[in-house]
Protein backbone atom coordinates (compact mmCIF):
# COMPACT_ATOMS: atom_id res chain seq x y z
CA UNK A 1 0.00 0.00 0.00
CA UNK A 2 1.29 3.46 -0.87
CA UNK A 3 -0.05 7.00 -0.90
CA UNK A 4 0.90 10.07 -2.93
CA UNK A 5 0.04 13.71 -2.26
CA UNK A 6 -0.81 15.11 -5.69
CA UNK A 7 -0.97 18.65 -4.28
CA UNK A 8 2.84 18.68 -4.19
CA UNK A 9 4.51 19.93 -7.37
CA UNK A 10 7.17 17.24 -7.04
CA UNK A 11 4.47 14.61 -7.66
CA UNK A 12 2.85 16.27 -10.68
CA UNK A 13 4.35 13.97 -13.31
CA UNK A 14 3.52 10.86 -11.31
CA UNK A 15 -0.08 11.93 -10.73
CA UNK A 16 -0.53 12.91 -14.37
CA UNK A 17 0.75 9.51 -15.41
CA UNK A 18 -2.03 7.80 -13.46
CA UNK A 19 -4.62 10.40 -14.51
CA UNK A 20 -5.33 11.65 -10.99
CA UNK A 21 -7.94 14.41 -11.27
CA UNK A 22 -9.49 14.63 -7.80
CA UNK A 23 -9.14 13.69 -4.14
CA UNK A 24 -9.45 11.00 -3.03
CA UNK A 25 -8.48 8.75 -5.94
CA UNK A 26 -7.99 5.07 -5.10
CA UNK A 27 -6.22 2.68 -7.45
CA UNK A 28 -6.02 -1.11 -7.15
CA UNK A 29 -3.48 -3.42 -8.72
CA UNK A 30 -0.34 -5.52 -8.21
CA UNK A 31 2.94 -3.74 -7.38
CA UNK A 32 4.22 -4.26 -10.92
CA UNK A 33 1.41 -2.11 -12.33
CA UNK A 34 2.69 0.92 -10.44
CA UNK A 35 6.35 0.75 -11.47
CA UNK A 36 7.82 3.68 -13.39
CA UNK A 37 8.41 2.45 -16.93
CA UNK A 38 8.09 4.05 -20.32
CA UNK A 39 4.70 4.01 -22.00
CA UNK A 40 1.25 3.68 -20.47
CA UNK A 41 0.92 2.08 -17.04
CA UNK A 42 -1.41 -0.93 -17.17
CA UNK A 43 -2.69 -3.60 -14.84
CA UNK A 44 -4.41 -1.32 -12.34
CA UNK A 45 -8.01 -0.19 -11.97
CA UNK A 46 -9.70 2.78 -10.33
CA UNK A 47 -11.96 2.18 -7.33
CA UNK A 48 -15.07 4.14 -8.24
CA UNK A 49 -17.00 3.77 -4.98
CA UNK A 50 -14.23 4.39 -2.48
CA UNK A 51 -15.81 7.19 -0.47
CA UNK A 52 -18.09 4.92 1.56
CA UNK A 53 -16.50 2.35 3.83
CA UNK A 54 -19.08 -0.34 3.05
CA UNK A 55 -18.58 -0.11 -0.72
CA UNK A 56 -14.80 0.06 -0.42
CA UNK A 57 -14.74 -3.01 1.81
CA UNK A 58 -17.05 -4.83 -0.59
CA UNK A 59 -14.64 -4.06 -3.44
CA UNK A 60 -11.66 -5.34 -1.45
CA UNK A 61 -13.48 -8.51 -0.37
CA UNK A 62 -14.32 -9.27 -3.99
CA UNK A 63 -10.71 -8.85 -5.11
CA UNK A 64 -9.06 -10.85 -2.31
CA UNK A 65 -11.78 -13.45 -1.81
CA UNK A 66 -12.44 -12.59 1.85
CA UNK A 67 -15.48 -11.57 3.89
CA UNK A 68 -14.22 -8.83 6.20
CA UNK A 69 -16.81 -6.64 7.95
CA UNK A 70 -16.63 -3.16 9.42
CA UNK A 71 -17.10 -4.67 12.88
CA UNK A 72 -13.61 -6.16 12.63
CA UNK A 73 -12.11 -2.75 13.49
CA UNK A 74 -13.42 0.62 14.62
CA UNK A 75 -12.93 3.54 12.28
CA UNK A 76 -11.84 5.70 15.21
CA UNK A 77 -11.69 5.44 18.99
CA UNK A 78 -15.12 5.05 20.54
CA UNK A 79 -14.32 7.51 23.32
CA UNK A 80 -14.26 10.31 20.78
CA UNK A 81 -18.02 10.03 20.29
CA UNK A 82 -19.55 11.19 23.55
CA UNK A 83 -22.94 11.44 25.16
CA UNK A 84 -23.37 15.03 23.96
CA UNK A 85 -23.61 13.73 20.40
CA UNK A 86 -20.47 15.45 19.12
CA UNK A 87 -18.41 13.38 16.72
CA UNK A 88 -14.94 14.52 17.76
CA UNK A 89 -13.35 12.57 14.94
CA UNK A 90 -15.31 14.74 12.51
CA UNK A 91 -14.26 17.84 14.43
CA UNK A 92 -10.61 16.91 13.94
CA UNK A 93 -11.23 16.61 10.21
CA UNK A 94 -12.86 20.05 10.29
CA UNK A 95 -9.63 21.47 11.73
CA UNK A 96 -7.82 20.13 8.65
CA UNK A 97 -10.24 22.05 6.43
CA UNK A 98 -9.91 25.21 8.54
CA UNK A 99 -6.18 25.22 7.83
CA UNK A 100 -6.90 24.61 4.16
CA UNK A 101 -9.39 27.50 4.02
CA UNK A 102 -6.95 29.87 5.74
CA UNK A 103 -4.14 29.10 3.32
CA UNK A 104 -6.43 29.17 0.30
CA UNK A 105 -7.83 32.53 1.39
CA UNK A 106 -4.30 33.90 1.32
CA UNK A 107 -3.67 32.30 -2.07
CA UNK A 108 -6.90 33.74 -3.50
CA UNK A 109 -6.15 37.23 -2.19
CA UNK A 110 -2.76 37.27 -3.90
CA UNK A 111 -3.64 35.45 -7.14
CA UNK A 112 -6.72 37.61 -7.74
CA UNK A 113 -4.75 40.77 -6.95
CA UNK A 114 -7.08 41.88 -4.17
CA UNK A 115 -4.29 43.40 -2.06
CA UNK A 116 -3.64 47.08 -2.51
CA UNK A 117 -3.17 50.21 -0.44
CA UNK A 118 -6.92 50.50 0.18
CA UNK A 119 -7.31 46.92 1.42
CA UNK A 120 -4.04 46.75 3.36
CA UNK A 121 -5.65 47.77 6.65
CA UNK A 122 -8.37 45.11 6.32
CA UNK A 123 -5.73 42.51 5.50
CA UNK A 124 -3.58 43.39 8.52
CA UNK A 125 -6.57 43.40 10.87
CA UNK A 126 -7.59 39.94 9.66
CA UNK A 127 -4.06 38.65 10.29
CA UNK A 128 -4.21 40.14 13.79
CA UNK A 129 -7.46 38.27 14.39
CA UNK A 130 -5.94 34.99 13.18
CA UNK A 131 -2.73 35.23 15.18
CA UNK A 132 -4.66 35.38 18.44
CA UNK A 133 -7.82 33.36 17.78
CA UNK A 134 -7.09 30.79 15.06
CA UNK A 135 -7.68 27.21 16.34
CA UNK A 136 -4.59 25.85 14.56
CA UNK A 137 -1.23 26.39 16.20
CA UNK A 138 0.41 26.10 12.76
CA UNK A 139 -1.68 28.97 11.42
CA UNK A 140 -1.17 31.13 14.52
CA UNK A 141 2.57 30.65 14.25
CA UNK A 142 2.63 31.30 10.50
CA UNK A 143 0.46 34.39 10.82
CA UNK A 144 2.70 35.75 13.58
CA UNK A 145 5.70 35.31 11.31
CA UNK A 146 3.97 37.12 8.46
CA UNK A 147 2.96 40.01 10.70
CA UNK A 148 6.50 40.28 12.01
CA UNK A 149 7.88 40.54 8.47
CA UNK A 150 5.04 42.42 6.79
CA UNK A 151 6.53 45.87 7.22
CA UNK A 152 9.65 44.73 5.39
CA UNK A 153 7.68 42.83 2.74
CA UNK A 154 5.14 45.61 2.27
CA UNK A 155 5.99 48.93 3.99
CA UNK A 156 3.03 51.01 5.13
CA UNK A 157 2.88 54.56 3.80
CA UNK A 158 1.59 57.80 5.25
CA UNK A 159 -0.48 60.20 3.12
CA UNK A 160 2.63 62.22 2.29
CA UNK A 161 4.53 59.08 1.36
CA UNK A 162 1.71 57.93 -0.95
CA UNK A 163 1.89 61.21 -2.84
CA UNK A 164 5.62 60.70 -3.30
CA UNK A 165 5.03 57.14 -4.56
CA UNK A 166 2.66 58.24 -7.34
CA UNK A 167 3.81 57.41 -10.84
CA UNK A 168 3.61 59.91 -13.71
CA UNK A 169 0.02 58.90 -14.50
CA UNK A 170 -1.08 59.34 -10.88
CA UNK A 171 -1.37 55.63 -10.06
CA UNK A 172 0.03 54.42 -6.74
CA UNK A 173 2.93 52.07 -7.28
CA UNK A 174 2.09 48.81 -5.53
CA UNK A 175 4.89 46.74 -3.99
CA UNK A 176 5.86 43.32 -5.25
CA UNK A 177 3.85 40.90 -3.11
CA UNK A 178 5.58 37.75 -4.33
CA UNK A 179 7.24 37.36 -0.95
CA UNK A 180 3.86 37.62 0.79
CA UNK A 181 2.43 35.01 -1.56
CA UNK A 182 5.22 32.56 -0.78
CA UNK A 183 4.89 32.96 2.99
CA UNK A 184 3.70 29.64 4.53
CA UNK A 185 0.73 31.00 6.49
CA UNK A 186 -0.20 27.59 7.93
CA UNK A 187 3.00 25.68 7.22
CA UNK A 188 4.71 24.14 4.22
CA UNK A 189 2.62 22.42 1.53
CA UNK A 190 -0.61 24.11 2.67
CA UNK A 191 -2.97 24.64 0.92
CA UNK A 192 -2.88 20.98 0.01
CA UNK A 193 -5.39 21.34 -2.80
CA UNK A 194 -8.17 19.18 -1.42
CA UNK A 195 -10.86 19.08 1.26
CA UNK A 196 -12.10 16.38 3.61
CA UNK A 197 -15.22 17.38 5.56
CA UNK A 198 -15.87 20.22 3.09
CA UNK A 199 -15.51 18.12 -0.04
CA UNK A 200 -18.75 17.93 -2.01
CA UNK A 201 -19.88 15.08 -4.20
CA UNK A 202 -19.54 17.51 -7.10
CA UNK A 203 -16.48 19.60 -7.86
CA UNK A 204 -18.47 22.85 -7.87
CA UNK A 205 -20.10 22.36 -4.46
CA UNK A 206 -18.90 23.14 -0.93
CA UNK A 207 -15.08 23.48 -0.74
CA UNK A 208 -13.71 26.95 0.02
CA UNK A 209 -16.95 28.59 1.16
CA UNK A 210 -17.57 25.68 3.56
CA UNK A 211 -14.03 25.97 4.94
CA UNK A 212 -14.39 29.72 5.38
CA UNK A 213 -17.56 29.26 7.43
CA UNK A 214 -15.70 26.76 9.63
CA UNK A 215 -12.90 29.29 10.13
CA UNK A 216 -15.28 32.10 11.09
CA UNK A 217 -17.17 29.89 13.57
CA UNK A 218 -13.93 28.65 15.13
CA UNK A 219 -12.69 32.22 15.55
CA UNK A 220 -15.97 33.49 17.02
CA UNK A 221 -15.93 31.12 20.01
CA UNK A 222 -12.38 32.20 20.95
CA UNK A 223 -12.94 35.94 21.01
CA UNK A 224 -13.23 37.67 24.38
CA UNK A 225 -16.20 39.91 25.07
CA UNK A 226 -14.16 43.11 24.88
CA UNK A 227 -12.84 42.19 21.41
CA UNK A 228 -16.06 40.78 19.97
CA UNK A 229 -17.10 44.02 18.27
CA UNK A 230 -13.67 44.40 16.65
CA UNK A 231 -13.74 40.76 15.52
CA UNK A 232 -17.20 41.30 14.03
CA UNK A 233 -16.00 44.31 12.03
CA UNK A 234 -12.86 42.47 10.91
CA UNK A 235 -14.81 39.47 9.58
CA UNK A 236 -17.24 41.76 7.75
CA UNK A 237 -14.37 43.79 6.30
CA UNK A 238 -12.60 40.62 5.15
CA UNK A 239 -15.69 39.43 3.26
CA UNK A 240 -16.22 42.91 1.81
CA UNK A 241 -12.69 43.17 0.45
CA UNK A 242 -11.59 39.61 -0.25
CA UNK A 243 -14.59 37.39 -1.06
CA UNK A 244 -15.12 37.51 -4.81
CA UNK A 245 -18.62 36.01 -5.09
CA UNK A 246 -20.57 39.26 -5.56
CA UNK A 247 -24.01 37.92 -4.61
CA UNK A 248 -22.63 36.01 -1.60
CA UNK A 249 -20.71 39.07 -0.45
CA UNK A 250 -23.71 41.38 -0.71
CA UNK A 251 -25.94 39.03 1.27
CA UNK A 252 -23.32 38.61 3.99
CA UNK A 253 -22.82 42.36 4.27
CA UNK A 254 -26.57 42.74 4.77
CA UNK A 255 -26.19 40.60 7.89
CA UNK A 256 -23.31 42.83 8.94
CA UNK A 257 -25.35 46.01 8.49
CA UNK A 258 -28.34 44.70 10.42
CA UNK A 259 -26.18 43.66 13.39
CA UNK A 260 -23.72 46.55 13.48
CA UNK A 261 -24.91 47.87 16.84
CA UNK A 262 -25.86 44.50 18.35
CA UNK A 263 -22.57 42.59 18.60
CA UNK A 264 -20.80 43.53 21.82
CA UNK A 265 -20.09 40.14 23.42
CA UNK A 266 -18.78 36.75 22.42
CA UNK A 267 -22.23 35.23 22.85
CA UNK A 268 -23.72 37.77 20.46
CA UNK A 269 -20.93 37.21 17.93
CA UNK A 270 -21.25 33.42 18.05
CA UNK A 271 -25.03 33.44 17.70
CA UNK A 272 -25.00 36.16 15.03
CA UNK A 273 -22.69 34.06 12.88
CA UNK A 274 -24.74 30.91 13.54
CA UNK A 275 -27.91 32.78 12.59
CA UNK A 276 -26.34 34.19 9.41
CA UNK A 277 -25.08 30.75 8.36
CA UNK A 278 -28.49 29.14 8.81
CA UNK A 279 -30.22 31.96 6.94
CA UNK A 280 -27.78 31.52 4.07
CA UNK A 281 -28.42 27.77 4.06
CA UNK A 282 -32.18 28.33 3.96
CA UNK A 283 -32.00 30.85 1.12
CA UNK A 284 -29.45 28.97 -0.98
CA UNK A 285 -31.15 25.64 -0.28
CA UNK A 286 -34.41 26.89 -1.78
CA UNK A 287 -32.63 28.22 -4.87
CA UNK A 288 -30.69 24.99 -5.35
CA UNK A 289 -33.84 22.91 -4.94
CA UNK A 290 -35.68 24.91 -7.60
CA UNK A 291 -32.78 24.80 -10.06
CA UNK A 292 -31.53 21.32 -9.24
CA UNK A 293 -28.01 22.63 -8.63
CA UNK A 294 -27.54 21.49 -5.03
CA UNK A 295 -25.30 18.72 -3.79
CA UNK A 296 -27.55 15.65 -3.43
CA UNK A 297 -25.32 14.17 -0.73
CA UNK A 298 -25.14 17.38 1.30
CA UNK A 299 -28.61 18.89 1.31
CA UNK A 300 -28.63 22.22 3.14
CA UNK A 301 -30.50 22.06 6.44
CA UNK A 302 -30.74 23.85 9.76
CA UNK A 303 -27.72 23.21 11.97
CA UNK A 304 -27.07 21.72 14.41
CA UNK A 305 -29.42 18.88 13.54
CA UNK A 306 -31.52 17.22 16.22
CA UNK A 307 -29.30 14.15 15.94
CA UNK A 308 -26.21 16.23 16.66
CA UNK A 309 -27.72 18.32 19.47
CA UNK A 310 -31.16 17.31 20.67
CA UNK A 311 -31.15 19.80 23.53
CA UNK A 312 -30.59 22.65 21.04
CA UNK A 313 -34.12 22.21 19.72
CA UNK A 314 -37.22 23.36 21.59
CA UNK A 315 -39.48 20.43 22.35
CA UNK A 316 -42.98 20.44 20.93
CA UNK A 317 -42.38 23.31 18.50
CA UNK A 318 -43.37 22.46 14.95
CA UNK A 319 -42.36 24.66 12.08
CA UNK A 320 -45.19 26.24 10.17
CA UNK A 321 -45.15 28.57 7.19
CA UNK A 322 -44.88 31.65 9.42
CA UNK A 323 -42.46 30.14 11.95
CA UNK A 324 -38.97 31.65 11.98
CA UNK A 325 -36.29 29.00 12.29
CA UNK A 326 -34.87 30.79 15.34
CA UNK A 327 -38.04 29.87 17.26
CA UNK A 328 -37.20 26.19 16.82
CA UNK A 329 -34.00 26.50 18.83
CA UNK A 330 -33.00 27.03 22.44
CA UNK A 331 -30.38 29.73 21.93
CA UNK A 332 -28.68 29.13 25.27
CA UNK A 333 -28.18 25.45 24.39
CA UNK A 334 -27.07 26.32 20.86
CA UNK A 335 -24.47 28.68 22.30
CA UNK A 336 -23.11 26.04 24.66
CA UNK A 337 -22.99 23.50 21.85
CA UNK A 338 -21.11 25.86 19.52
CA UNK A 339 -18.55 26.60 22.23
CA UNK A 340 -17.89 22.89 22.63
CA UNK A 341 -17.97 21.99 18.95
CA UNK A 342 -15.86 24.81 17.53
CA UNK A 343 -13.95 25.64 20.68
CA UNK A 344 -12.81 23.01 23.10
CA UNK A 345 -13.18 20.04 20.75
CA UNK A 346 -10.95 21.64 18.10
CA UNK A 347 -8.39 22.76 20.68
CA UNK A 348 -8.22 19.34 22.32
CA UNK A 349 -7.88 17.33 19.15
CA UNK A 350 -5.43 19.72 17.51
CA UNK A 351 -3.15 19.19 20.52
CA UNK A 352 -3.40 15.43 20.04
CA UNK A 353 -4.95 14.73 23.44
CA UNK A 354 -5.79 11.07 24.00
CA UNK A 355 -8.93 11.95 25.93
CA UNK A 356 -11.15 14.95 26.42
CA UNK A 357 -10.60 16.97 29.59
CA UNK A 358 -13.51 17.55 31.93
CA UNK A 359 -15.04 20.93 32.69
CA UNK A 360 -15.56 22.29 29.20
CA UNK A 361 -17.62 25.19 30.49
CA UNK A 362 -18.07 27.23 33.59
CA UNK A 363 -21.42 28.05 35.18
CA UNK A 364 -22.05 30.86 32.67
CA UNK A 365 -21.47 28.65 29.67
CA UNK A 366 -18.14 30.32 28.90
CA UNK A 367 -15.43 28.31 27.25
CA UNK A 368 -12.53 27.24 29.44
CA UNK A 369 -9.51 27.24 27.19
CA UNK A 370 -5.92 26.32 27.87
CA UNK A 371 -4.48 28.65 25.26
CA UNK A 372 -2.24 30.34 27.82
CA UNK A 373 -0.56 27.13 28.89
CA UNK A 374 2.92 26.20 27.81
CA UNK A 375 1.75 23.28 25.69
CA UNK A 376 -0.36 25.43 23.41
CA UNK A 377 1.34 28.78 23.53
CA UNK A 378 2.82 30.28 20.42
CA UNK A 379 6.20 31.96 20.65
CA UNK A 380 5.58 35.30 18.99
CA UNK A 381 8.57 37.44 17.98
CA UNK A 382 8.63 41.03 19.09
CA UNK A 383 7.51 42.38 15.71
CA UNK A 384 4.42 40.19 15.73
CA UNK A 385 3.79 41.01 19.37
CA UNK A 386 3.55 44.66 18.37
CA UNK A 387 1.09 43.70 15.65
CA UNK A 388 -1.03 41.77 18.14
CA UNK A 389 -1.03 44.80 20.40
CA UNK A 390 -2.87 46.72 17.66
CA UNK A 391 -6.04 44.78 18.36
CA UNK A 392 -6.10 45.56 22.07
CA UNK A 393 -4.42 48.95 22.36
CA UNK A 394 -5.20 50.68 19.09
CA UNK A 395 -2.85 51.61 16.30
CA UNK A 396 -1.61 54.96 17.57
CA UNK A 397 1.82 54.49 19.13
CA UNK A 398 2.96 51.58 17.00
CA UNK A 399 1.65 53.11 13.78
CA UNK A 400 3.51 56.28 14.64
CA UNK A 401 6.67 54.23 15.09
CA UNK A 402 6.29 52.64 11.64
CA UNK A 403 5.54 55.98 9.98
CA UNK A 404 8.63 57.50 11.55
CA UNK A 405 10.68 54.56 10.36
CA UNK A 406 9.25 54.87 6.85
CA UNK A 407 9.98 58.59 6.69
CA UNK A 408 13.60 57.94 7.62
CA UNK A 409 13.83 55.51 4.71
CA UNK A 410 12.40 58.18 2.40
CA UNK A 411 14.92 60.74 3.61
CA UNK A 412 17.78 58.35 2.95
CA UNK A 413 16.43 57.73 -0.57
CA UNK A 414 16.19 61.45 -1.30
CA UNK A 415 19.79 62.05 -0.19
CA UNK A 416 20.94 59.21 -2.41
Amino acid sequence: MAKVDCALKSNTLLCDRFKISHYPTLLWGPPSSFTWVSGESTGWEAIENGRKAELLLQFINTRVGKSFTLDDASTYDAHLVTADGIDYGQVAISNFDIEEATAQAMENIISQKLLNKKTRSSFVQFLQLLVVHHPSRNCRKGTAGLLMNLEELWPSLSTQDIEEELSDDGVIQEPDLKAVENFPICGEHIPRGYWISCRGSRNETRGYSCGLWLLFHAISVRVEDRLSSAAFRTICSFVDNFFTCKECREHFLEFCSSAKMKVSSRRQLVLWLWNAHNEVNERVGKVEASLGTGDPKFVKELWPTQTLCKSCWNEGVERKADTAFQDLFSLSDVYKFLLKYYGHALSSLSKGLSKLPQGIQDSDGHLRTQESTTSSAVTVPIGAALAIAFASCGFGAVACFWRTRQKKKKQVRRRV
